[in-house]
């Protein structure tokens, strides 16, 4: 038998603005290694790896307009970037279509 709860949570406001902070750096970083992903195809025909991405992203937001990105969780912005290298993984290997941006109220 198998059982399952529901929890309700209820958010004070700041915890709601940190949460919605975080999804869209989310979406941000995951649109942002689908392009990065589209433009090496496209010019060297190569695959970037969530790894190596991952090392380019901590690399590259030294300036101070790209430090909200390190307002969120790094495993959140992690898991992101593995969600776009699994979706590139199945695309590569005939599973799924071209990865898709994600907008706004799509669920990743």
């Amino acid at each position: 038998m198998k059982r399952a709860y529901l929890i309700e949570i209820k958010p004070t406001t700041e915890q709601v603005s940190k949460i919605r902070q975080t999804i869209g750096v989310c979406r941000y970083v995951y649109n942002l290694y689908i392009s990065k992903n589209k433009e090496a195809y496209e010019s060297e025909g190569k695959f970037l790896s969530g790894y190596d991405f991952s090392k380019w992203l901590n690399n590259i937001h030294t300036k101070e307009c790209d430090q909200w990105i390190k307002e969120v969780s790094s495993k959140a912005v992690k898991q992101a970037i593995m969600n776009g290298d699994k979706a590139f993984k199945r695309f590569f290997k005939g599973l799924s279509k071209f990865p898709r941006y994600k907008k706004r109220g799509s669920k990743m």
